[in-house]
């Protein structure tokens, strides 16, 4: 055959002006393969043939483009990340070099340079490791004969966050929690989405891509919660599913959330497929819309800044200070780990509970939720999902 696959490339043979000639066609498309084969022939015909290195050389940022793809093919919760990380810190100083000609000095160049610049630490971490899975993919698809991604010890920086000390200011103090949960200056709608993400432990991704038929409010003696995907049924970030028991308190303002709320937003009853905590367009809630109204919400009641994911770092800090067993906590926001001992071990139900329910916290008297369209900005409107007839007005914000 005049065309041939190796992993998911194509490539072509064919008779040179000396021998038989093979290349990578550098394309999963076996008619673009074909016509690149049949151009290569006629050129040795028309005795203007050269050798591919000077004619078609791939680039890393060629490569880069395919790898990334195949990323986003692949529902990687990684490869929004690894994409940005390769454009912005990686592709600017190799993206123009032949992809065959990268060198292990060419990779410690950019890692020093990473180092020099404003990057944090941990940052220049990421950014290695995304440009390492690009050339290990290079080397198995057998456009490079070996990955030049080989440091020598002390290359990368210890793993540190750049300003060492914001982790420790990166929680809610109980209270705080309790008044973002129950302020009725914060709509109703995100005030269940932030129980759900800090009584249930969740990442955004887990919280925002949970639907009505992921809960079952019968289980005993907590509710259950599947958590198996996030977002829109990608993968989640640890490819680890689990079962989150649902505090008493985060199943208290779902059930009046189901009961009023949705309805008086989106105009009907909640079905089964329905995202539990919906944007008010219907779709899932993205993480940058959420930490957008997150800081508005935390000015409106007088709070810093935080991130969403504080509030699972605040869920885990306060259940382990308040008698929740390390282990038996990591196996609901974490799941089972690839150590041995934890594929052999199964935790009860009720210790799963157990632990959830030692986490001690109320919402404030007076600040119930409100199944009114307030949210202290004037702009709450009641619309978004399928089969829901759009009231008048601006849009509210999602």
């Amino acid at each position: 055959m005049s065309v041939y696959k190796r992993g998911t490339i194509w490539w072509v043979r064919y008779m040179g002006p000396v021998k038989l000639e093979r290349e990578s066609a550098h394309t999963t498309d076996k008619r673009i393969a074909e016509r690149y084969e049949r151009r290569r022939r006629a050129e040795v015909k028309a005795g203007t043939w050269q050798p591919v290195a000077s004619t078609r050389a791939l680039t890393v940022a060629q490569w880069a483009e395919t790898w990334i793809q195949r990323q986003h093919d692949r529902k990687l919760s990684t490869a929004r990340d690894m994409e940005t990380r390769l454009r912005l810190h990686v592709l600017p100083t190799l993206g123009a070099m032949p992809l065959a000609e990268v060198r292990p000095r060419h990779v410690i160049a950019l890692v020093e340079a990473l180092r020099a610049g404003e990057l944090a630490p941990r940052s220049v971490h990421h950014c290695y490791e995304a440009l390492r899975g690009a050339m290990r993919d290079a080397q198995i698809a057998e456009h490079i004969i070996a990955s030049p991604c080989v440091l020598p010890p002390g290359t990368l920086p210890k793993k540190r966050d750049k300003v060492p000390t914001w982790r420790a200011g990166a929680l809610f103090t109980r209270g705080e929690v309790e008044q973002l949960i129950s302020d009725e200056r914060v709509p109703t709608d995100r005030r269940t989405l932030y129980a759900l993400l800090f009584l249930g432990g969740l990442r955004h991704g887990e919280g925002s891509g949970r639907r009505w038929r992921d809960y079952d409010d019968r289980a005993e003696p907590l509710g259950r919660l599947v958590v198996a995907t996030q977002y829109d049924g990608d993968e989640l970030k640890t490819e680890n599913p689990r079962v989150v028991p649902v505090h008493p308190l985060l199943a208290a303002m779902l059930a009046e959330w189901k009961l009023s709320g949705f309805g008086m937003y989106f105009g009907r009853s909640p079905r089964p497929d329905d995202w539990i905590v919906p944007s008010r367009r219907g779709t899932y809630r993205r993480v940058r819309h959420t930490l957008r109204r997150l800081h508005e919400d935390l000015e409106r009641i007088g709070m810093r800044h935080r991130r969403t994911h504080d509030l699972r770092r605040t869920f885990i800090s306060l259940a382990r200070a308040d008698g929740a067993s390390r282990d038996v906590l990591k196996a609901i926001t974490h799941g089972q780990s690839a150590e041995i001992l934890d594929q052999y071990t199964t935790w009860p139900w009720a210790t799963l509970c157990g632990a959830v329910s030692c986490l001690r916290v109320e919402r404030l008297r007076g600040s119930v939720h409100n199944l009114e369209h307030s949210s202290g900005d004037g702009n709450e409107k009641p619309l978004g999902l399928p089969g829901v007839q759009r009231r008048s007005g601006r849009d509210s914000k999602p």
